[in-house]
C-alpha cells in the first residue's frame, strides 16, 4: 500500500510537469508580438545611397495567436517587370559594393542576373554583399530564404 502512495504521488508529480511541457510548446507556437505576416522589407544600398526593392513571389507561413497558422502564395511578374514599380534609382560605379539590408537576416541569399526576357547568371554573394560587374541598367533578382519561407525581390541598378 505504501508503493502505490508513493507511485499515485510521482504520477502527480509527472502529471504537472507534462502540462507545464505541453503548455511550453504550445506557448513557442504562438506568434510573438514581432512575428512577421509577411517577408520583411530589403533595403538595397552602395555608396551612401540606398533604395528600397521590389517584392515579388514569395511563400511565407505564420503561426496564429488562436493556434492555427496561415501560409501565403504570392506570385509577381519576373524582376524586369517588377523594376518599373521601383521607386527611386540606384546609381553606382563598377565594381562598387552592393549591401542587402533586410529587417531580418535571411538564411539564404541568392543573386542573379537578368536580361529582358530571363535569368541570365548568378552573382556571388559574401555574406549580404556582392559586386557590380558590368555596366547599364541592371536587373537584380534576390532571392531569399527564412524559417518561415521564401521570397524573390528586384532591384535595378544604374552602374557606371
Amino acid at each position: 500500500m505504501v508503493a502505490i502512495f508513493l507511485t499515485g504521488c510521482v504520477t502527480g508529480q509527472n502529471d504537472r510537469e507534462a502540462e507545464t511541457d505541453h503548455q511550453n510548446e504550445y506557448d513557442e507556437l504562438l506568434p510573438s508580438k514581432t512575428e512577421l505576416k509577411e517577408p520583411p522589407e530589403l533595403i538595397v544600398r552602395s555608396n551612401n545611397h540606398e533604395v528600397l526593392a521590389v517584392l515579388g513571389t514569395y511563400s511565407w507561413s505564420y503561426h496564429n495567436r488562436d493556434g492555427t497558422g496561415t501560409g501565403i502564395e504570392a506570385d509577381s511578374g519576373p524582376p524586369p517587370e517588377l523594376v518599373t514599380d521601383q521607386e527611386n534609382r540606384l546609381n553606382t560605379k563598377l565594381g562598387a559594393e552592393i549591401s542587402l539590408d533586410f529587417d531580418h537576416d535571411p538564411l539564404l541569399v541568392e543573386v542573379y542576373v537578368w536580361n529582358r526576357l530571363a535569368q541570365t547568371r548568378e552573382i556571388a554573394v559574401e555574406g549580404l554583399t556582392f559586386l557590380t560587374d558590368q555596366t547599364g541598367d541592371v536587373v537584380y533578382e534576390i532571392y531569399a530564404k527564412w524559417n518561415r519561407g521564401t521570397a524573390h525581390y528586384a532591384v535595378k541598378i544604374d552602374v557606371e
